[in-house]
């Protein structure tokens, strides 16, 4: 489960039909609005260009509208089309060969330059081998009117002048000519990344949505503080009061930035799933999420391993801690270590309604202003009026509701949504109630809407406050709530009660609404909590003594329809079977962040009322489940129970969606669900005892098997033909699997991973055409197997520690799409050559530790599209110079190959390079290349990192030209191109450069120097340290802290013995004229301190020299 991540992950695109029509053929299920509109000739490029293109603008979340049927060559372009034109952001036009022969084409093209006039649409041409002097002037095969056409624009004589005026406007449009680009693949890029520049610029223009008003000054604050693109870890805090829109100014930020980092996790609600779930629960389900690492369980305090902060480390992560309101909480979340648990160039955001909890976490601080009259009458009157200005005869009560309101969104959206359409008379009585109501009181404002509902869609708001808590999901919620849910939540939204995700996916409630439902329950009955008919553990409602007193003495009433228990602060329970026998119980759920039984149950299993539809119970200890009827069962989550089984016999459950009963140690035996037919989901991860494969429907969509002792996949499982994820990994005792499994039309992941026992694969015989992800790590396998030519659509491949493998067959290069490959510590593989050409989709290749492989040969020039190589721990001695082909590497790992002892000139696309811990390496290339010629690189994010710690075997020669070079860098990004953000460069060495004026002995240096007349303020730092032992990477730290006035900035990074540090950061600057306003004679105060891995500070060094040298001295010291 991803949870929220979710949000932000476009579905496969799909098969792009087989027609030579051109795109004026309208998606029945597309949605209204689109960011870009596709028109191109589908004989043309449909198959190639056109496919690639989609695909790309598809997995960048770029919403794409493209041709699905066929249009009939007697028929004019639809309405739906031309709808479609006009509601898109950017048209893409696709010049090719025979675009001018389609009169579709060119109506399409008339028609959105006539949006582009009448909308502001953005147009971008791409003449696509077609010459665009023959589209301006209409020659060679965009003459309009040679003999071959005659018949075809017959009757079309009148548009002859309108498509020759719109091909001579698009030609004289900026646009991509593919006869300058390389490759297709990179021409693809290009587009793409203007196509993202574009569109992003558009956004900064204001959203139009009614629920953001006011937000694009909240963005552009917010985008300042975080700083995107140094390599430095930045947290910024988002602080104010409930109701003033901290989680939806966070959310909006988040969208907008999330597509420029490796990962992301939006954790909403920590306070409240804090109390529910616990740190350690939250903590791992963050963790999973950005690592993409389903059950990370780690349970302990610290972040556990080693290997899993490493990873982290080398994730760029976007991160939003929502709602956070202890510091403990936090520095827990954020690993106990700050920024430094995350990779270079992540960025945290944290709101809270403490400031003091922010004061010690965050790099910044913004405080959310209550909003301005003219924006409060305007966000009210969107709601009330659905219009952006008021009615003439409301316009006097609307300024009353304003004040009143007070610049608290919140209140202004529920209360203008309360009286949308309503009389006068109802305004008046409205605004008399709030009179009464104490101005502080939002709780009461918020009831408003409330009382405005009638029964069943109370019941159904009540059921979202007081159990739903973790649940975000609105298919999974209103399937457990009944087919009425679904109406009645579009009500709830229309009441600004809930809110819905950008994508329809997740529903939202927020806090002072969710009190307020919480306060109408306890109203029910002040005195005796069991006569409420929603119970659930809170200090403010209702405690879990009360629900825990009435289960023990068995008092339950006919009310109760919700039950929800945190055991977390009860150390046991003891209760009757009959307990929970209630007959209006529908939800019930039973959790503890410690995993275990803490309920014991006397007299036999438990036994539930036949109208439960959620049951969830952690720990759940009986061996068997007691249900009467099961019909009405829509989630069943027992997870960690003692159940042997289920129920005996066959039960009916038409409507069971999913069964999670994870780590049920005991259980042996899996009830026959082949009549489930809503059947989603079953999750049996780490049933150890479960030997046989389950019977389930055949419209199940994921099936988790991890750690079960299955011994063989059977060949019914041909049946389950919509089947998308099959997890068997860890099962340590599979050893056949059906070739069947070919059957699986629908199966888009397989992981096969631990599966120690398996040793060979069966024959598969037929393509399976949507499998994209297969998992083998850690098996015994010796050989891949030849049926890897079937898995056309595979793009990931996973082989890490397979200990037996020999060889890589040279049918891989059969897999055009394969984009991730993993290798690492597979000992016996020695190459990697005769297939890597083939490879041309590969974009991650990880070869960590493989310790035969000796070299890397010349056919890795041909990864035309690799943007990560890690060969981490190798035995390699040199690398082939053809690696400077590479034009999309991005990243390069070399660090501790012992053997190596050369690194050739690399691409000019890096932008990060570790070749840490070689003790052999002598020769390094010229970086500056590298530095000063990345700003044209797809990915560049304005920065540039080097590591050559520990490589103490450099060429005198060669180290003198690396600080030459920098000094080179330096000047050229600082002067030459100011765009660039950050160089970090990490050499041994003891001692700083000469062209460092300012010096100190010390750990600090304070400098009193006078300021260029206008403009920035940069600087270039450099420090060396002498330690007294030999220390491991990542055990000490140091930071720099530069300060001037009040103004302070930082940046940590670790350390090494004899290691030199460069950073050139352009963010550590100060306005000019900002500094005289603080004092009249500048000091510069620069700290270095060294950090123990605890963070506590450290006297391990000898000696500590810090030196700067402000950019304007820089420019004079260093000739080019």
């Amino acid at each position: 489960m991803k949870s929220w991540l979710s949000l932000f992950r476009s579905p496969p695109p799909p098969l792009l039909p087989d027609t030579s029509t051109p795109s004026a053929l309208p998606s029945t299920t597309c949605p209204e609005k689109h960011d870009v509109f596709l028109s191109f000739r589908g004989e043309d490029t449909r198959n190639n260009f056109t496919s690639q293109l989609y695909e790309a603008l598809c997995s960048k979340q770029i919403e794409t509208f493209i041709d699905d049927e066929e249009l009939d060559r007697g028929g004019e372009i639809s309405p739906s089309l031309l709808k479609a034109i006009e509601q898109s952001n950017l048209s893409v036009i696709i010049f090719s060969k025979n675009y001018a022969s389609s009169k579709w084409c060119l109506d399409e093209l008339v028609k959105i330059l006539e949006s582009k006039e009448k909308n502001g649409q953005i147009v971008i041409p791409v003449f696509y081998h077609v010459d665009p002097s023959n589209v301006r002037k209409q020659c060679g095969s965009y003459a309009l009117f040679p003999k071959h056409w005659q018949l075809i624009f017959l009757g079309n004589m009148n548009k002859l002048p309108k498509w020759k005026a719109a091909l001579t406007e698009a030609a004289n449009l900026s646009g991509w000519d593919s006869t300058n680009i390389m490759s297709e693949a990179q021409l693809v890029k290009r587009v793409v990344q203007d196509i993202l520049l574009k569109l992003n610029r558009m956004s900064q223009g204001g959203f139009n949505s009614k629920d953001l008003v006011g937000i694009d000054k909240h963005i552009v604050k917010i985008e300042s503080l975080l700083q995107i693109g140094p390599l430095n870890v930045r947290i910024v805090g988002i602080w104010g009061m409930g109701g003033i829109g901290k989680t939806t100014i966070a959310d909006a930020v988040f969208t907008k930035l999330v597509s420029l980092f490796e990962s992301y996790c939006f954790v909403a609600n920590v306070r409240e799933q804090v109390e529910r779930f616990g740190l350690n629960y939250l903590r791992d389900k963050c963790l999973s999420d950005l690592l993409e690492q389903e059950n990370l369980r780690i349970g302990t305090p610290s972040m556990g391993s080693t290997f899993v902060k490493e990873r982290l480390r080398r994730k760029k992560a976007l991160v939003v801690f929502d709602d956070v309101d202890d510091p403990n909480h936090l520095e827990y979340l954020l690993g106990n270590s700050g920024d430094r648990c995350f990779g270079s160039g992540s960025r945290v955001m944290v709101t809270c309604r403490d400031r003091q909890i922010l004061v010690k976490a965050a790099n910044e601080i913004y405080e959310v202003p209550k909003m301005n009259f003219h924006e409060s009458l305007l966000l009210f009157c969107l709601n009330a009026f659905k219009q952006d200005n008021c009615v003439e005869d409301f316009k006097e009560l609307s300024e009353r509701m304003v004040y009143y309101c007070d610049g608290i969104p919140l209140a202004l959206k529920v209360l203008g949504a309360s009286l949308y359409g309503k009389s006068k008379e109802k305004w008046e009585s409205s605004l008399k109630k709030l009179e009464e109501t104490p101005h502080k009181d939002i709780q009461k404002v918020l009831k408003l809407s409330y009382d405005g509902l009638d029964e069943k869609e109370k019941a159904i708001f009540l059921d979202i406050a007081c159990f739903f808590f973790e649940f975000t999901r609105l298919a999974d919620l209103t399937a457990i709530l009944g087919h009425s849910a679904i109406m009645t939540i579009d009500i709830l939204v229309d009441l600004s009660l809930v809110s819905i995700s950008y994508d329809g996916k997740n529903i939202y409630m927020h806090d002072l609404i969710r009190k307020m439902g919480q306060e109408i329950i306890r109203q029910q009955s002040t005195i005796e909590p069991r006569r409420r008919s929603r119970l659930w553990s809170a200090k403010d409602i209702c405690s879990t003594k009360d629900i825990c007193h009435m289960l023990t003495n068995n008092t339950g009433t006919n009310e109760v329809e919700c039950i929800s228990l945190d055991m977390s602060e009860i150390n046991e329970l003891h209760i009757s079977a009959t307990a929970l026998q209630l007959p209006n119980l529908r939800l019930f759920s039973i959790h503890d962040n410690t995993f275990s039984s803490k309920v014991h149950v006397l007299g036999g299993p438990v036994r539930f009322s036949d109208g439960i539809r959620f049951l969830k119970w952690i720990g759940y200890p009986c061996k068997s489940l007691e249900i009467h009827s099961t019909e009405n069962l829509v989630e069943l989550r027992l997870p960690f129970s003692h159940l042997e089984k289920l129920w005996d016999g066959f039960q009916n459950v038409p409507n069971l969606r999913k069964v999670d009963l994870i780590y049920s140690d005991h259980l042996v035996r899996f009830p026959d669900l082949s009549q489930a037919t809503n059947l989603l989901s079953v999750n049996l991860l780490g049933c150890r005892k479960l030997k046989m494969f389950p019977v389930v429907s055949t419209n199940i969509k994921e099936l988790v098997l991890g750690e079960t002792a299955i011994e063989e996949v059977p060949s019914s499982i041909a049946r389950l033909a919509q089947l998308s994820t099959l997890d068997l990994s860890s099962c340590e005792s599979l050893q056949n699997l059906s070739s069947n499994i070919c059957k699986l039309k629908s199966l888009c992941e397989l992981n096969l991973s631990g599966c120690l026992r398996l040793v060979k694969f069966p024959e598969i015989t037929e393509p399976m055409e949507n499998l994209r992800v297969l998992r083998l790590s850690r098996t015994s396998i010796k050989e891949l197997p030849s049926w890897l030519v079937h898995l056309i659509g595979l793009k990931t491949l996973d082989l890490l520690n397979c200990k037996n493998l020999e060889f890589i067959p040279n049918n891989i290069c059969n897999l055009i799409h394969l984009q991730s490959f993993s290798l690492s510590h597979s000992p016996k593989i020695d190459k990697f050559s005769t297939i890597a050409a083939s490879l041309c989709s590969l974009k991650q290749l990880q070869m960590n530790y493989c310790s035969s492989l000796s070299e890397i040969p010349n056919e890795f020039g041909c990864l035309s599209s690799l943007e990560s190589l890690s060969l981490r721990g190798s035995n390699i001695v040199t690398i082939s110079s053809s690696i400077k082909l590479l034009i999309n590497l991005v990243a390069l790992c070399v660090s501790h190959s012992t053997r190596l002892q050369s690194l050739p000139d690399l691409p000019p696309s890096l932008l990060w390079l570790d070749a840490s811990d070689c003790p052999s390496l002598t020769t390094v290339s010229n970086p500056r290349e590298t530095i000063s010629n990345r700003e044209s690189h797809p990915c560049y994010y304005g920065q540039f990192e080097m590591d050559l710690r520990n490589c103490l075997k450099l060429d005198p020669y060669a180290y003198d030209n690396i600080l030459g070079e920098i000094a080179n860098a330096i000047k050229y990004c600082s002067v030459d191109k100011p765009t660039c953000d950050m160089i970090v460069v990490k050499v041994p060495g003891s001692e700083i450069p000469k062209w460092f004026p300012y010096q100190s002995n010390g750990p600090s240096l304070t400098i009193k120097w006078i300021p260029p007349t206008s403009g920035m303020i940069q600087f270039v730092l450099c420090a060396v340290f002498a330690i007294e032992d030999r220390i491991d990477a990542y055990e000490l730290d140091y930071q720099w802290e530069t300060k001037i006035g009040d103004h302070l900035t930082k940046t940590t990074h670790s350390v090494y013995k004899g290691d030199i540090f460069f950073e050139y950061d352009e963010n550590r600057f100060f306005e000019k004229d900002h500094i005289i306003e603080m004092t009249p004679s500048p000091h510069f105060i620069f700290n270095t301190y060294l950090y123990e891995g605890n963070g506590l500070p450290s006297n391990r060094y000898r000696r500590c020299n810090s030196q700067v040298v402000p950019l304007s001295k820089l420019n004079f010291l260093i000739l080019i």
